[in-house]
């Protein structure tokens, strides 16, 4: 019995013994455990902090380390659940964003080679933000770049109304498109230059012309070398004309001489005729003398009325005009013969003739525009009377005194010019034909022709017939 006690005894003293010596390694392992779940609650806290910062969360306030601590067992769960969801939450942002990052860098052309993968990783993600940002200034600078290039063309087309800031906006569409539409304008004005100047290239003999070709500045030097050519040959044609015109200029104001002599011979003869119908003793109205349209003779029995007075503007109309026409009798047959009144004419207006010839004057008009039966005058500022419609208008003697002596004056100076046109004719071809005999004597012994002075003979012949006919 003693021995089995002593050995219970022992059994439980070591027992013991091995009691303490566990609970001893016990504490110091509850030791660990307790510091190691304090700093993993720390740890945590702090990456809850680190996850709160400028992402607009506060999970921080909830899950902490003082949340997390060994004592708040009960909690731990609920609490870990919001860190695991909060991390979920982070993962799932970089993975968007490292997707999003690689898509655009496709879509902006920055890179193939950035995948979403490159972005998730710990390791390489630093080195391809790197890359990103790179490709990303480059392309912004070449943006940049693009759109002064832009710029300065718009304005090289004459479309200077685009900026930078132009094709930034939103409305960079619109922009864009008055752009093209500029280029494509000068694109069709250029294709049209460019078709012309073949067109003209094949007109004036240069062939197979292409403005499209690398060496263009070749082919429009030799348009524009040939067209300096043409230049040359145009003036030169252009002197000769010049030299022809001066030659047909003298040739016409030949022409225009004959033309006065023949006036002069048209004058004289109207004189003879004149002269003959005297001699033959012509019957007509009494006067011995055939009328002329236009003459004294036929203004002097032209009478009209007044059919229209403007006092405001101070004219009248009357019933005669330039194809009025007034009758001689030439033996005994009617013949009407045309006032052909002019611009500037006076006539009188009178006013009951017959009852009271002392107070018939009325005024005088000024015809200032003539129509083939009726004319428009201006009153004189002589006029005593308001002029009335149905006056009677016509020439006074004064008048017609002064037109004969005026028609005399000029029909004497047109036959002092023929005269002196025929004499300069007369010179003119007198040394022509000196000229000519002289040629013709230097080369008598190559032609054995006789000189033809036909010319001065009927020179000589026309101005003695000439002279003749006005002694006549």
């Amino acid at each position: 019995m003693g021995t089995f006690n002593k050995i219970v005894i022992s059994l439980v003293a070591v027992l013991a013994i091995a009691t303490a010596v566990i609970s001893y390694f016990l504490f110091e392992k509850r030791e660990q455990y307790v510091k190691g779940s304090e700093k993993t609650a720390n740890a945590i806290g702090s990456v809850v902090k680190i996850l709160d910062s400028k992402s607009g969360t506060k999970k921080s306030s909830s899950v902490n380390a003082d949340s997390l601590h060994h004592t708040k067992y009960s909690e731990l769960e609920g609490n870990l659940k919001q860190f695991e969801d909060q991390v979920k939450k982070y993962a799932a942002q970089r993975d968007a964003l490292a997707n999003t990052v690689a898509t655009l860098s496709k879509d902006l052309q920055l890179s193939s080679k950035y995948k979403t993968s490159s972005f998730q990783k710990i390791k390489s993600y630093e080195k391809y933000v790197k890359s990103v940002k790179k490709a990303g200034s480059d392309t912004l600078k070449r943006n940049k770049d693009v759109y002064a290039e832009l710029v300065n063309t718009s304005k090289s087309l004459g479309y200077g109304s685009v900026s930078v800031n132009n094709l930034q906006s939103k409305n960079y569409k619109s922009t864009l498109s008055q752009i093209v539409s500029t280029a494509k304008n000068v694109k069709d004005r250029q294709d049209s230059y460019g078709n012309s100047i073949v067109t003209i290239s094949e007109n004036i003999g240069l062939q197979n012309i292409g403005l499209m070709q690398s060496d263009y500045k070749s082919v429009l030097g030799k348009v524009e070398s040939k067209v300096r050519e043409l230049y040359l040959t145009q003036q030169r044609t252009k002197e000769q004309l010049t030299t022809k015109i001066q030659q047909y200029g003298e040739l016409s104001k030949l022409h225009a001489d004959l033309k006065g002599v023949n006036e002069a011979y048209a004058i004289k003869i109207e004189d003879l005729q004149n002269q003959v119908n005297n001699l033959l003793n012509i019957k007509s109205d009494g006067t011995g003398i055939v009328w002329v349209p236009g003459s004294p003779n036929v203004l002097q029995r032209a009478k009209g009325k007044i059919i229209d007075v403007n006092k405001k503007w101070n004219y009248v109309v009357i019933d005669i005009g330039y194809d009025t026409t007034v009758v001689q009798s030439i033996n005994g047959k009617p013949h009407r013969l045309a006032t052909m009144l002019k611009e500037g004419y006076s006539l009188v207006v009178a006013r009951d003739m017959v009852k009271d010839p002392k107070n018939a004057f009325v005024g005088k008009i000024n015809l200032t525009k003539v129509d083939p039966y009726c004319s428009i005058a201006d009153i004189d500022p002589d006029t005593i009377k308001d002029i009335k419609v149905g006056d009677t208008v016509f020439f006074s003697d004064k008048f017609l005194n002064d037109l004969r002596k005026k028609m005399a004056a000029e029909k004497q100076a047109r036959i002092d010019k023929a005269m002196a046109q025929g004499a300069r004719i007369a010179d003119k071809i007198k040394n022509e034909s000196s000229s000519v005999e002289d040629d013709t004597a230097a080369e008598e012994d190559k032609k054995d022709e006789p000189v033809n002075t036909k010319t001065e003979k009927e020179l000589d012949d026309f101005g003695s017939e000439f002279e003749n006919d006005l002694d006549l």
